[in-house]
């Protein structure tokens, strides 16, 4: 297998409370995922939102820690995005 170290993962979980077990999940940088983890973060709810998206967006399904562990497997990296300024 090939080496994705140099490739981060933009994923950002945004939460309803401090008790959301199943936050929504987006992948800012889908398009740098190899086909068989997409097939592996789909099982996990994210989908891509349009045809020819960047991004993949949906509730989380699982713990956040395998779903994270499952990334990293895969040899890429999970970071979160960079903050967008306005102005």
């Amino acid at each position: 297998m090939s080496s994705n170290q140099d490739h981060d993962v933009e994923i950002s979980f945004d939460y309803a409370d401090a008790n959301d077990l199943s936050p929504i999940t987006t992948i800012h940088n889908a398009r740098i995922l190899i086909p068989s983890l997409r097939d592996q973060i789909a099982r996990y709810g994210p989908r891509y939102i349009a045809t020819r998206s960047e991004k993949m967006t949906g509730q989380l399904k699982g713990r956040r820690e395998d779903f994270e562990a499952m990334i990293l497997s895969y040899g890429f990296r999970v970071v979160s995005p960079a903050p967008k300024l306005i102005g």
